[in-house]
């Protein structure tokens, strides 16, 4: 379990301990579109609206680095056929473009660097040589498990860079 690969189900766990208003649907929609050519999701509210809370939700739900099965019992996707078959089933990639920001100003560079830095911990057998792609490829080789991006506050450098501009 990583900070960024497969990140675990803590951050959803606490918030299940607070007031929690049932938004596992939206895993429903992400698993009809696994596998589709509607496989690239954006999920796109206005600020306050619980985005981050979804992504913490779908981080859990998917990443294969924990067993989340207590946290789902009760909740709507618990109910669905396609919930057994996707449960902690992928590697997640969680990133959050604030903490990015906050580490580098070159988003790619910075990117590069703590994704690499944690599959080689993760991951010895995964080859370092080559770009971040052929890293993220060879997870998926060593693993046998596709890999699942979650993207929070993606709107972050453009927020970042209107400020600086005004």
């Amino acid at each position: 379990m990583g900070t960024y690969i497969n990140p675990g189900n803590e951050g959803f766990a606490q918030i299940l301990r607070g007031e929690y208003v049932d938004k596992t649907g939206l895993a429903l929609l992400v698993n009809r579109a696994i596998g589709t050519p509607q496989k690239l999701i954006c999920i796109s509210r206005p600020r306050r609206f619980g985005k981050s809370y979804a992504a913490e939700m779908l981080s859990s739900y998917y990443s294969c680095g924990c067993d989340s099965r207590a946290l789902y019992e009760g909740l709507a996707i618990s109910k669905d056929p396609s919930f057994e078959a996707h449960l902690n089933a992928y590697n997640v990639i969680r990133l959050d473009m604030t903490d990015i920001l906050q580490r580098g100003s070159d988003i790619p560079v910075t990117i590069d660097k703590l994704l690499r830095t944690e599959a080689a911990q993760l991951f010895p057998a995964v080859r370092q040589d080559g770009s971040l792609t052929d890293v993220l490829l060879d997870i998926v080789r060593v693993t046998g498990r596709q890999l699942l991006f979650v993207i929070d506050e993606w709107d972050a450098p453009i927020r970042e860079q209107d400020e600086q501009c005004t």
